[in-house]
């Protein structure tokens, strides 16, 4: 699977909403960032994410989906864990 970042501009709710019935489904597997914004495990591209989640159309909220092709930096223990089992499947 690849990994995308998601930041919300508006409605947080509403699209953490979105991550979450599509984890359910198993369409989705995301790891909530400490401040604002997840890393998600997609299947697909990044406009195909933001359409799944309701960025694209509004419905949920505007926010940013960006592709992930490499990572670096400083974060709690949990989330390098996540991104790194994801990373490899």
């Amino acid at each position: 699977m690849a990994i995308f970042l998601v930041v919300p501009n508006s409605n947080q709710a509403g699209i953490k909403k979105a991550m979450e019935s599509l984890k359910e489904t198993k369409r989705i597997d995301f790891i909530e960032l400490p401040n604002e914004g997840a890393f998600v495990s997609f299947h697909g591209t990044a406009q195909e994410l933001s359409n799944e989640l309701g960025i694209t159309d509004g419905s949920s909220g505007t926010g940013v989906v960006v592709a992930v092709s490499s990572y670096y930096g400083r974060a709690p223990t949990n989330i390098w864990e996540w991104v790194n089992s994801r990373w490899e499947s």
